[in-house]
């Protein structure tokens, strides 16, 4: 499931998820903000529902428990200068795996899509040459598909 800027989703388990550039508005009995200090282009749910991923300008991906509305994780580059652990510019694009609910994929500007295990705050894996300017990643268990501009 996915959301796109100023759009609305009815999820499982009465969750109402509203995306506005400034941040995301969640409904689950309670009303709940999350502010972000940058502009959030991309979100998506792992496939049980219980974690939310964004994608910002600041090149980072925070992943949110939907239960506590707590940041778990913020997964940004590493701190090697020798590779690529992370992205280096804007995330347009986040999606998480359908089958695992620890891994997501995202992309953006700096022509990669990255890899990565929720649990550790850099990417594990990456794949060059995709340059995207827009929601326009997704994913079935075997197969990935993105465009690329």
């Amino acid at each position: 499931m996915r959301a796109h800027l100023g759009t609305f989703m009815l999820l499982q388990q009465h969750i109402l998820l509203v995306m506005f550039v400034c941040g995301i508005l969640l409904r689950n009995s309670s009303v709940e903000k999350l502010k972000e200090d940058a502009e959030l282009f991309c979100c998506d749910f792992n496939y049980n529902f219980t974690k939310l991923a964004t994608g910002a300008d600041d090149f980072k991906i925070r992943i949110y428990d939907v239960e506590t509305m707590s940041c778990l994780n913020q997964l940004t580059k590493g701190e090697s200068f020798g590779k690529m652990e992370g992205h280096v510019s804007k995330i347009f694009a986040a999606k998480y795996h359908p089958d695992n609910e620890h891994v997501l994929l995202t992309c953006g500007w700096d022509n990669t899509i990255q890899i990565w295990d929720d649990r550790v705050s850099h990417s594990v894996r990456r794949i060059f040459g995709a340059h995207v300017c827009g929601d326009a990643l997704d994913m079935d268990p075997i197969l990935l598909s993105c465009a690329n501009w």
